[in-house]
């Protein structure tokens, strides 16, 4: 059976979006550590100071291992197929992966200028600033969402005082994210929810239950089609509908509510897991996910504390 939650039951038609990009709070603190010095940065130079520092820190490899792949592998990219099939032929595909790897390497060797390096392919039909933009910018707005970073005039943005406060004191992240608040526009109504607060709510609520653990893609997929914080019943009431079916392989979420749940939870997972607050395992081929003893104490004070 397909999952499928209506309209006149009260879900969104649509899901609310946060950036997919973003999977950690390691490359969230280096984004904010690039702009100490700047006091203000325009998006453009923000976007060359973030890479930058991954690569003079080592970084680069850790965090984007297919690119560096791409980058570093001349006879062998893993984007050869993809290259070929858009070029044409295989020596297409093979001269234009070498010359990307001889593009890097110059770079790395300080015989390309950073600008040039940017400017110059990555895919058959963008430049390596065109993807690297993308990416950063979903940091950026990440960012904005919890309140780390505030965008000026224009294209400007700076470091708030509570950017300032997180990478001063880490610890700070458990609140930020308590905090983030998802705003969509529907029919000219704005409509929010503050997704990891709703998460560990009802993870906290699973675990004094003793029910078993939630499938991280339904979670996923239900939070981002609330209208709001105090939906927090309906929650409760498709998750005991749908999730004994999902462990089963009776119930599934439609390919595309597959690869949303996937975009919208990817940083509520990967940071819930950081901040130790939820953690995942995979039992019975299903992903789940369930509330720490940390996230549980946080929840004692209704996510204030």
């Amino acid at each position: 059976m397909e999952l499928k939650i209506e309209k006149k039951d009260g879900w969104l038609r649509k899901p609310h979006h946060i950036p997919h990009n973003v999977a950690n709070a390691e490359e969230m603190e280096i984004l904010l550590r690039s702009m100490v010095e700047k006091g203000k940065v325009d998006f453009d130079e923000l976007t060359r100071l973030f890479f930058l520092y991954q690569v003079v820190h080592g970084l680069f490899e850790k965090f984007h291992e297919r690119p560096f792949r791409c980058f570093a592998n001349a006879e062998e990219p893993p984007d050869f197929n993809t290259l070929k099939t858009t070029l044409g032929t295989a020596a297409k595909a093979a001269s234009f992966a070498k010359k990307r790897s001889a593009s890097f390497r110059q770079f790395l060797q300080g015989k390309l200028s950073l600008d040039d390096f940017m400017s110059s392919p990555y895919k058959a039909k963008s430049s390596w600033r065109r993807v690297w933009s993308e990416y950063t910018r979903d940091y950026v707005h990440f960012a904005i969402l919890l309140k780390w970073v505030k965008q000026e005039k224009g294209n400007v943005y700076k470091l708030t005082d509570l950017g300032k406060a997180y990478l001063a004191k880490p610890a700070t992240l458990k609140a930020a994210l308590l905090d983030m608040e998802v705003t969509s526009v529907v029919m000219r109504k704005k409509i929010s929810i503050h997704p990891f607060k709703l998460v560990l709510s009802i993870l906290d609520e699973v675990k004094k239950a003793g029910d078993e653990p939630v499938p991280s893609q339904l979670l996923m997929y239900l939070v981002a089609h609330l209208k709001g914080d105090g939906q927090l019943p309906l929650l409760k009431k498709a998750l005991k509908r749908y999730a004994k079916g999902i462990r089963n392989n009776d119930v599934r979420i439609d390919g595309s509510g597959a690869r949303k749940a996937q975009r919208f939870g990817l940083p509520i997972r990967r940071f819930l897991e950081e901040a130790g607050l939820a953690k995942e395992a995979t039992v019975g081929g299903h992903i789940v996910m369930t509330i720490t003893a940390k996230g549980s104490t946080l929840m004692k004070g209704n996510g204030k504390k």
